[in-house]
């Protein structure tokens, strides 16, 4: 038995892990714009390879049905550095482009980039030359300086998470970024999401990006014109889009039921727009639901228990009941559409109990004949209970913790539900008043679990700072790592319990058709394509 759970902390790595060598080694970047490839290791070069010219979208023959609408809320800002309406937001990549951004597997595309090299804390980007903007001016590192600076002092940007790490921006010349950064990061390329603005005097007044569509607005909608010299080049069906002002938000679903707008993103994860005539599809978001757990109580110090609770939980009951399957189930901490991950297979997911009970059995308790409940070697009277911190308010979290209770009797461990309000549930967990929490965050799309592992993280509530887990993250952001190493220390310690990763969603009129291939970061890609 000992040799067995010896072996348990590679069971689930095994299983997972695509064959790997090296740190991560080379993938192709999927771009229509480019035949660039990344070797992901710091010291690496993301390059649009020897032609630097951007491919035209392919020609289509517009149908009679042209006409295509989407929502904007004029009275807030449509600058995405700096809005606060998701609904602006999601217009950004039609106005604006990027120096890079992930695909659906979380794999870098270069865009305003024809190169990126990654050398530890210094990243170089090499602008693509005659990349204009809509009023006809060469965009330049300056712009780029400008757009990161401003996202620097807005805390309150949607992109504020993508620098934190950087500490200076400088434009070395006139097509060349230099990016220092506190901690090398082997996937910073996919941080560099920022919509690039033209540097201005007063940006909330005067708004200019380079991308596929030009903003005009009259005092009641507004209009995106196809930008004729756009840097990718092509010519969409869609030449205008219509903007339709909705003030109320609440509204939105209802002009898409009755096809005022065709298109609309649902970036919650909680399920499809239901409504009759609509298609849909899904999204990805780096999202996860986890089950925190306080490391600093005794019986949850010990690692066989950590495991024995992760190993006893059915992911694929709460993806498919509670989350309507808008999420994928996942054992390790990383988003399973990840490239460099195979998706696990049902058998990854689903409860073990035999080895869970093997977990318990190995940190000294035992099932008593009476309940079933699992007792302490050392003293019969003690049983496994844990307390189980959640947000009253929300209530997919509350269902989940349910449960999770139900399951973990299976094998003997009582779970007591401390369902609280949000500003209790929030006080104890700082405080570190539970035993486990149900929580989520919005991870970075460079993988960073730091939020997790580091004092003051996000996450970190209960957690040990000095983890094996730590060291081994940090080790493969440098490179000196391999992924499944990282892995292999996660699961061997499991410092906090990944359930699954919600799944986002757009929904549009039906008969809509082209390639339809919606990213978090650009739910309209491929839209040169689009047409009825």
């Amino acid at each position: 038995m000992r040799s067995k759970l010896k072996l348990f902390a590679l069971f689930l790595v095994i299983s997972i892990i695509s064959g790997l060598s090296g740190c991560i080694g080379k993938a192709t970047i999927p771009s229509a714009s480019s035949s660039s490839r990344l070797s992901s290791g710091l010291g690496s070069k993301v390059s649009s390879g020897s032609n630097s010219k951007v491919s035209s979208a392919p020609a289509l023959v517009k149908t009679s049905a042209t006409s295509f609408s989407l929502p904007v809320s004029l009275s807030k800002s449509l600058n995405p550095l700096t809005t606060d309406t998701m609904t602006n937001l999601t217009l950004g990549p039609l106005i604006f482009d990027c120096i890079a951004e992930p695909d659906a597997s979380y794999s870098p595309v270069l865009g305003l980039a024809s190169s990126i090299d990654n050398a530890g804390t210094t990243v170089t980007v090499h602008l693509r030359s005659g990349v204009k903007f809509s009023d006809g001016s060469i965009l330049t590192s300056k712009d780029v300086k400008f757009s990161f600076d401003l996202v620097k002092a807005t805390p309150t940007s949607f992109f504020y998470s993508n620098i934190i790490n950087i500490t200076d921006i400088k434009a070395k010349d006139s097509s060349t970024v230099v990016f220092t950064i506190t901690t090398p990061d082997t996937l910073f390329a996919n941080l560099l999401t920022i919509p690039i603005v033209k540097s201005v005097p007063d940006i909330n007044k005067t708004l200019i990006g380079s991308g596929r569509y030009i903003f005009s607005t009259d005092t009641m909608n507004g209009t995106l014109t196809a930008n004729k010299n756009w840097y990718k080049g092509g010519s969409p069906v869609f030449q205008t889009i219509k903007l339709i002002n909705i003030i109320n938000s609440n509204a939105i679903l209802s002009s898409l039921k009755v096809s005022e707008i065709n298109y609309v993103f649902t970036d919650y994860g909680n399920g499809t727009v239901a409504a009759a005539g609509l298609d849909v599809k899904s999204v990805n978001l780096n999202r996860m639901v986890f089950l925190g757990v306080n490391s600093n109580k005794p019986t949850l110090s010990n690692a066989h228990v950590r495991r024995g609770i992760s190993l006893a939980i059915d992911r694929k009951t709460i993806v498919s009941d509670i989350y309507s399957s808008r999420a994928l189930a996942c054992v390790l901490p990383f988003n399973p559409n990840w490239a460099l991950l195979a998706k696990p297979a049902d058998a990854d997911i689903l409860p073990n109990l035999s080895l869970a009970s093997a977990e318990f059995t190995a940190a000294g308790y035992t099932t008593t004949n009476t309940n079933g409940a699992l007792t302490s070697s050392a003293n019969s009277i003690t049983s496994l209970t844990l307390s189980l911190l959640v947000d009253k308010n929300n209530a997919l979290m509350v269902t989940s913790s349910r449960k999770i209770a139900t399951t973990l009797s299976k094998v003997g461990v009582i779970i007591n539900i401390d369902a609280e309000a949000s500003d209790v549930f929030n006080a104890k967990l700082s405080s570190g008043d539970f035993d486990l929490y149900m929580g989520e965050i919005k991870l970075t799309d460079d993988m960073d679990l730091s939020p997790f592992l580091t004092t003051g993280g996000a996450a970190s509530s209960g957690v040990s700072p000095l983890s094996s887990t730590l060291s081994a993250f940090n080790g493969w952001r440098l490179g000196t790592v391999k992924i499944t190493d990282l892995a292999a220390a996660f699961t061997t310690e499991t410092p906090f319990i990944p359930l699954c990763y919600k799944i986002g969603s757009v929904s549009f009129t039906a008969g809509l058709t082209g390639t339809i291939t919606p990213t978090f970061s650009n739910i309209f890609l491929g839209i040169e394509s689009w047409h009825f």
